[in-house]
């Protein structure tokens, strides 16, 4: 079965041994982290994490093992759990640098960033995600 969910204590063995999951825990991150996974079978398969400052949270790392044509869809269901998830801490604004994954943004809802020299270029309001029932569903 497939679940998508917040990282436990129990995760980090398996996901610092896996190099390809690693960056998912070493990538810098200048305020509180956080870090969603995809659970399959017992199995961590990929995940997506960053940082929160102040009502803020900034994706710093996505990793979906074993690429396959169902990419999109992990994608699609990793952000929309981390959406889910940071609502519940008070994050008003997820940001991200696209990272290869622009059109899947933009269809969760994702707009770009006009600010020249940003480091992140799409911005989703997490409350607009929820009012917009084309996005959230």
């Amino acid at each position: 079965m497939l679940i998508f969910r917040k990282i436990k204590l129990d995760d980090l063995d398996a996901i610092y041994k896996d190099q390809k999951l690693r960056p998912l825990l070493t990538t810098e991150a200048p305020g509180e982290r956080f870090a969603v996974i995809i659970d399959q079978d017992e199995h961590i398969q990929g995940g997506v994490s960053g940082y929160i400052k102040d009502d803020k949270a900034y994706i710093s790392c996505i990793v979906i093992k074993d690429s396959s044509k169902n990419d999109a869809a992990l994608f699609d269901g990793l952000i929309r759990s981390l959406i889910y998830i940071l609502d519940r801490e008070g994050v008003k604004e997820l940001y991200t640098n696209g990272a290869g994954y622009d059109p899947l943004y933009t269809r969760i809802g994702f707009k770009p960033v006009k600010a020249e020299g940003q480091p992140y270029s799409f911005v989703i309001s997490i409350s607009e995600f929820f009012n917009d029932r084309h996005h959230c569903h």
